[in-house]
């Protein structure tokens, strides 16, 4: 393709035709300057307007290039989309270097519905000129030109951009600092001149599409469906917008996420800087099962309400809205935040001090609204994931630990930062695990009971074999109002990793239910509220011992120290799972009860002793 020999991005579309076509001001067929009429140069084979020489795009003394096309005439070209800011990270041009300069860029589309030469064709910005290039475009074509190919640089804080003809504008847009927003600038309907600018994450998940349309399809097929009001924050406003998905309903998003309290020294949004206010952030998801418009849809802080933009939020997206984006302050102490859909409260969550924790606050259960609000740690390792589940996984999967960390951008983009962020979901996994709920974290599990030494007497275990090794275990409970995953929970001594949970039958744990981990042998007892498992030799030294209860992710979530263990005597916490401090079972139970694997200290069944 000619795309390959010039070094330009050329994207062929369909054959429907957008814009007015108007002939091409070329005049009589030539092959030098001396076969045209005085004040005309030869153009790609044709005669047309003479800029005296000074447009540094053809030598007027010698024979000019021939192409099989008009030359482009006013009207025949877009300006469609304008990028000065780069996101951090992302290679926008494709050539393995992501860079803020040389990553920038114009766009022009052909809407003539002919084959047109760019020769006569300039982007002017702030004075300084750049050639397009002496090629062919075909109809429904894009030009990009990029900062590596010779376009002027486009400040962030504001500059002119304009589109040449023969020396004369034939459009332009003037921007201010809406240029350093980490996404580009486009038409608010695609293609069409008349339309206001508007940025271009408000249209679609991407931050930029050079040399498509906004929502990824090719020219001219830019969509099409309902027409909501021009985004007000774009200069000139007016201007429709055309969304290809119905208005977002009261059931179909979820309010997940509130960040009121960045911890120091992070960068939630992804924008290089720190911030205590900017990294604020509110994430909301859509748990519809289709497309839905965010155009009816407000974030309430406190009576201060901002919309979520003229967008389309994907199946299972995430519309995270940082402060530096416009989202009302949220303060440390406490406040109130409402997801509004059509001007009507739909959810609403108030928070007091535990916004001031250096987490985010987010749903117990993921995207089920009517789930207790809980400090991030306590269901996933991080403080904070927006635009993802806590455990890291993409929306709507869950309750799986990933495999690996994906990179910041989820979205499956080329790393456009979390600011503005629309984050596309992946498929779960049929065998991706269990999805009892999230997996256990930091404040959920602790270690209720231990006997590291059960003698030989004692069938603690109820296999028909009392064993100083197989009857040794380690009691765990669920604190957590909702149903956590074992998956990848561990238990470990001194010396390493004695057990992890998830491949005996204990993929899941109910609130204030026990899990007993023996140390071998089948357990046999028949509890209520307790389930029984072996996971490998314990080992469990009877002098100088440390039991450690981590997450999946790592995360110490409890750990008992002792010196010296009593034969067939279990240490216990008292009272069960909220006890400060372990004993001897005998020093706080009557009738001289030396353990209770699986109920609580008296013997009774779990949750009876439990309290929330």
């Amino acid at each position: 393709m000619r795309s390959t020999i010039l070094g330009v991005l050329l994207i062929a579309a369909g054959a429907v035709v957008s814009g007015g076509a108007l002939t091409a001001c070329g005049g009589d067929d030539c092959k030098s300057n001396s076969d045209c009429p005085a004040g005309q140069i030869c153009r790609l084979g044709l005669c047309a307007r003479d800029l005296g020489g000074t447009d540094g795009l053809i030598n007027v003394d010698t024979e000019d290039i021939v192409l099989a096309c008009d030359p482009a005439a006013l009207g025949d070209l877009v300006l469609n989309e304008i990028l000065a800011d780069p996101p951090s990270g992302a290679d926008v041009n494709g050539d393995g270097v992501a860079s803020t300069s040389d990553d920038e860029f114009v766009e022009v589309v052909n809407v003539s519905g002919k084959t047109i030469g760019l020769a006569n064709v300039q982007i002017d910005v702030g004075g300084k000129k750049a050639a397009l290039g002496a090629i062919c475009l075909g109809p429904n074509e894009a030009r990009v030109l990029y900062g590596s190919q010779g376009l002027p640089g486009l400040t962030n804080s504001g500059s002119t951009v304009t589109l040449l003809i023969d020396g004369l504008t034939a459009e332009s847009h003037a921007y201010g600092s809406e240029g350093g927003k980490d996404t580009s600038m486009t038409h608010a309907v695609q293609l069409d001149p008349t339309s206001s600018w508007v940025l271009h994450n408000t249209l679609s998940s991407l931050p930029y599409s050079p040399g498509k349309c906004s929502d990824g399809a090719d020219f001219p097929n830019c969509g099409s469906g309902t027409v909501v009001e021009g985004d007000p924050d774009a200069d000139g406003g007016g201007g429709d917008v055309v969304l290809t998905c119905d208005p977002a309903g009261a059931n179909d998003l979820v309010l997940n996420e509130i960040l009121a309290d960045p911890p120091a020294g992070s960068d939630p949004n992804g924008d290089g800087t720190a911030s205590t206010s900017d990294d604020e952030f509110v994430e909301v998801v859509n748990v519809a099962g289709k497309d839905v418009a965010l155009t009816n849809v407000e974030i309430d802080v406190g009576g201060k309400k901002v919309g979520l933009g003229n967008m389309c939020l994907p199946a299972n997206g995430a519309r995270v809205l940082f402060h530096l984006d416009g989202l009302p302050t949220l303060t440390n102490s406490g406040g109130t935040v409402s997801l509004l859909v059509d001007g009507s409260v739909v959810q609403a969550h108030t928070y007091g001090s535990e916004g001031g924790k250096d987490e985010s606050l987010t749903l117990a259960v993921q995207l089920d609204p009517t789930s207790s609000w809980v400090g991030h740690t306590t269901v996933g390792g991080a403080p904070y994931s927006p635009g993802k589940c806590s455990n890291g996984n993409a929306f709507p999967d869950c309750f799986t630990t990933p495999v690996e960390e994906m990179p910041d951008a989820a979205d499956g983009s080329d790393g456009d930062d979390a600011d503005t962020s629309i984050v596309d979901t992946m498929t779960p996994d049929d065998d991706a695990g269990p999805t009892c709920g999230p997996p256990a974290g930091v404040g959920d599990l602790v270690i209720n009971e231990i006997m590291a030494d059960p003698g030989t007497t004692i069938d603690w275990n109820g296999d028909g074999n009392a064993s100083s090794t197989q009857d040794e275990y380690v009691e765990i409970l669920n604190l957590a109002p909702y149903t956590v995953s074992l998956v990848g929970v561990t238990i470990s001594d001194a010396t390493g990793v004695k057990f992890t949970a998830g491949t005996h039958g204990d993929d899941c744990l109910a609130p204030n239910e026990a899990l007993v981990v023996f140390g071998g042998g089948t357990p046999t007892l028949s509890l209520t509220g307790a389930m029984a498992v072996t996971g490998g030799s314990l080992s469990l030294n009877n002098t100088n011992e440390t039991v450690t209860l981590k997450s999946a992710a790592g995360a110490s979530m409890d750990t008992y120290s002792y010196t010296s263990a009593t034969k067939e005597t279990a240490f216990v916490r008292n009272p069960d799972g909220t006890g400060t401090s372990f004993s001897l079972h005998p020093e706080v139970t009557t009738g001289g009860l030396k353990g209770s694997p699986g109920t609580c200290l008296t013997g009774a069944a779990f949750p009876g002793c439990l309290t929330q």
